[in-house]
């Protein structure tokens, strides 16, 4: 596939290079005007392009039938073997996991708290709107890796039928939705986010939605509408840290924007803000409360509560200032996709397909420069949303998870820049589009397939669950549990053990309770640390690699994939 992802990289260059020398010899004529209203597409139009066409030919039947193929598929590679694929849990999905399951159970969370505002998880906060977006799920399902998953998946179902409507509203065009509604669908990071839970996956698919909603709403002038936009850019505040640099920026210029073109009233202006302060507010205060560290103690209300962080992660995801150096590895990032984490992004792939660099070149070029301030034109939003995420990008130390958000705004710029080639060079729109459904195809063949999949099932502690069950069998008294090649070892035994939120608060016990990451000595029956074998009688849950530390004439072994159980040989139900 290297070979091949280089040849669609220098083709696509190439065809990019193309279309703007035609762009600039025929610059005149190229313009893509935005109607004032939807309407039914004009095929007489002298700037149809290539779908255009095929659909003027074969009628609305071959549309409807590249939608549905593409909703399929977009449906498919998010839910498939969603419970299994990434195979094991990682700590975060397990944390926000079991503090769903405990709040939707109790009411509390597993630190004790009333219904959190934000909740305190490790000690340094996860954000809690997938914590409760999930509760429901989890109570319906019980808990398990596909009950902590699946709401983010249907939310990233939801918002890619969502970028259709979206598209179509900012370009008044069938043709561009449908090539939006594609690429959506196909985006490597937006697939793989969407399979796994973390508080970092949410965030894209509800700002598609927000801005689906704000676009609404300019294009209506309702007061409603424009308050309910509001409430959803407020709602993707308890998303994720970083993510609250990107909404109050975007909603900045956005509002200027409109102000200027006369899209908005001072009323609504003020009732909009009314609804995102009223909504933003509790986890405003609770940021202040954690990050100023202003005296009230507000940790054990009567209904909701407003714990305090056991340590400040702020400083390990925020630099002191905006620094450049930062922000071009970002740009270098989001634009030329180098590899990332394992479980991010699948090498020689990236994040929207490697060969789309020259697309997200072309596509920031025509939307910043065919975007007039004077002259109202929605696509103007998306320039705001890219380049809010960018400013967010420049204030963060990076990986995929921390950006997330940025990449609809990337997806949409690749859509406008291959629907600009289209309208004139359409073969060449073609080929882009055949480059896409290759890659795609092997993105998926090796995203799905074992080889792959034991590169980063280490990363999710695949078999650790497998372990934790047999381990309980194998006794009723203490379990020794490794933290060797092990990340918060304590929330992913409590996930797969089982135990009650009320059992866990009054028997766990920290070796460093007033620290950032807190890790667990013991709770319940279960302690925690690398095995020294001071209890010929108990049971052990071990790395493979530790599996030499135990004396076979004493011990059973039972080994996974990655962890073994050793119990007594006396003791053995055999």
């Amino acid at each position: 596939m290297d070979m091949l992802t280089f040849i669609f990289t220098i083709a696509t260059y190439v065809i990019c290079s193309i279309a703007i020398v035609f762009w600039i010899i025929n610059a005149k004529k190229i313009g893509m005007p935005v109607k004032k209203r939807l309407g039914k597409m004009r095929h007489s139009d002298a700037n149809v392009n290539w779908l255009d066409s095929i659909i003027t030919k074969h009628g609305k039947e071959l549309y409807l039938t590249a939608f549905f193929v593409i909703a399929i598929i977009a449906v498919v590679v998010r839910l498939w073997q969603l419970g299994a694929v990434p195979w094991g849990l990682n700590q975060d999905e397990a944390s926000i996991g079991y503090d769903s399951f405990a709040i939707g159970l109790t009411g509390y969370c597993r630190n004790g708290y009333r219904f959190p505002i934000y909740p305190i998880g490790f000690g340094n906060g996860h954000g809690p709107l997938y914590t409760y977006l999930s509760i429901p799920a989890i109570r319906l399902l019980g808990l398990s890796i596909f009950s902590v998953r699946i709401t983010n998946a249907l939310l990233s179902c939801i918002a890619v039928f969502t970028s259709y409507f979206l598209i179509m509203r900012l370009t008044q065009s069938r043709i561009a939705a449908l090539l939006g509604f594609f690429f959506m669908a196909t985006a490597p990071t937006l697939i793989i986010s969407s399979r796994w839970a973390l508080d970092g996956s949410p965030p894209p698919a509800f700002f598609i939605l927000a801005l689906y909603f704000f676009i609404r709403a300019t294009d209506s002038q309702k007061t409603v509408s424009y308050v309910l936009s509001a409430i959803f850019f407020a709602v993707i505040c308890y998303a994720y840290g970083p993510v609250a640099v990107v909404v109050p920026v975007f909603l900045f210029f956005s509002c200027i924007y409109l102000i200027y073109h006369k899209k908005i009233t001072v009323i609504q202006l003020l009732l909009s803000a009314f609804a995102f302060i009223v909504i933003i507010a509790p986890v405003a205060l609770f940021m202040a409360l954690n990050v100023f560290e202003f005296a009230p103690d507000f940790s054990r209300g009567i209904f909701m509560t407003y714990p305090r962080f056991t340590g400040n992660r702020a400083d390990t995801i925020f630099l002191d200032g905006f620094e450049p150096s930062n922000f071009l590895a970002g740009l270098e990032m989001m634009i030329f996709q180098p590899d990332d984490l394992i479980w991010n992004s699948v090498p020689g792939f990236g994040t929207t397909f490697l060969f789309t660099a020259p697309l997200i070149m072309m596509g920031i070029f025509l939307s910043f420069y065919r975007t007039k301030i004077k002259k109202y034109n929605p696509l103007f939003f998306v320039c705001i949303y890219f380049i809010a995420s960018v400013f967010m990008v420049g204030l963060i130390q990076q990986n995929i998870n921390r950006v997330s958000v940025v990449y609809p705004a990337l997806v949409l710029l690749i859509v406008y820049a291959v629907y600009e080639i289209g309208k004139r060079l359409r073969y060449l729109a073609a080929v882009i589009c055949l480059f896409v459904m290759i890659s795609f195809g092997a993105f998926v063949g090796t995203y799905f397939s074992d080889n792959y999949r034991q590169e980063f099932d280490r990363a999710f502690f695949y078999s650790f669950g497998d372990a934790v069950e047999l381990a309980m069998e194998k006794t009723d008294d203490v379990i020794f549990v490794t933290q060797r090649n092990m990340n918060m070892p304590g929330i992913l035994t409590l996930f797969y053990s089982g135990i009650l939120p009320q059992q866990y608060f009054n028997t766990v016990v920290y070796h460093n309770p007033n620290e950032e990451f807190r890790w667990e000595a013991s709770f319940d029956r279960f302690v925690f640390g690398t095995p020294h074998i001071h209890d010929p009688n108990g049971v052990y849950i071990i790395c493979n690699s530790e599996i030499f530390m135990f004396d076979p004439t004493l011990f059973y072994q039972h080994e996974f994939m990655f962890y073994s159980v050793m119990y007594p040989r006396r003791n053995a139900n055999e």
